[in-house]
């Protein structure tokens, strides 16, 4: 019998020893409206990001390890100063706070030390947030495991663009489900990808993420993240999207998250 281990990560006592236009990023294309309870672990992330040349202000998406910290794309945050902001909306299936959502902002931040912008290899970042979430229905953890189940249908959400031709938002979160491709065909189809990476996409289907999707979580069994969203090709297909593999991951992810927690 397979035995899958997986964790929930928890650090509460360790530490005791309307639409939007512009320059925003695009998201999840036809796509099924969702409410949050269908996915409780999604955060909407919102950067003011300024680094040395320029001030830009982008969208990600990210997903809730624990009461206190986030797992996103490392490019969402990349190059960052001091002097940046980023806020995360969580328990609200819109982009704002509405009437049951809450607003964070981020304290800190922790991209893998091998990640750099001239390629999408380590491309997974954590993020602590200034306030600890109350967690309930409409915000809840995901779990981690480096032996996740196989053959099963994955699921992802974003808020956003909903037709890039038209350039087309909507405030309302949206997913798509995914097809988890082998290493063999996705090279196949992709050419070569990083190590540490894998990709996803149903070929005939004109559901999937774009841009803006960065960080999201992919989601298998409901509550188990096994991808972060990374990046694609879309001169090779717009349908198949590479994700960072939280699997290769999960040892950095479990140390990092408890000295982000405790700093």
């Amino acid at each position: 019998m397979l035995i899958i281990h997986h964790i929930t990560i928890n650090f509460m006592s360790i530490c005791l020893i309307s639409y939007v236009y512009g320059k925003m990023e695009p998201f999840i294309v036809n796509g099924d409206h969702v409410y949050i309870e269908k996915f409780p672990h999604s955060a909407f992330l919102s950067a003011y990001c300024v680094t040395r040349y320029k001030t830009t202000i982008h969208i990600c998406g990210s997903s809730i390890l624990n009461q206190a910290i986030l797992l996103t794309a490392a490019h969402c945050v990349y190059n960052c100063r001091r002097n940046s902001h980023f806020h995360a909306v969580v328990g609200n299936e819109y982009r704002d706070v509405g009437e049951s959502g809450h607003v964070f902002s981020v304290s800190k931040s922790k991209i893998h030390d091998n990640y750099t912008d001239t390629n999408s290899q380590h491309d997974i970042a954590l993020l602590k947030l200034k306030k600890s979430l109350l967690l309930g229905p409409r915000i809840a953890r995901v779990s981690i495991t480096n032996n996740p189940p196989k053959n099963v249908v994955a699921f992802v959400a974003g808020w956003g663009v909903i037709d890039e031709t038209r350039d087309l938002n909507t405030m309302w979160l949206i997913s798509a489900a995914q097809r988890v491709w082998n290493r063999k065909e996705c090279m196949k189809k992709l050419g070569k990808i990083p190590i540490g990476t894998f990709c996803a996409g149903i070929t005939d289907s004109n559901s999937y993420p774009a841009p803006g999707d960065s960080g999201s979580a992919l989601i298998v069994n409901n509550y188990i993240q096994i991808g972060v969203v990374s990046y694609k090709l879309p001169t090779i297909s717009n349908n198949i999207t590479v994700y960072a593999d939280v699997a290769y991951y999960y040892d950095w992810i479990e140390k990092n998250s408890k000295i982000l927690y405790c700093i």
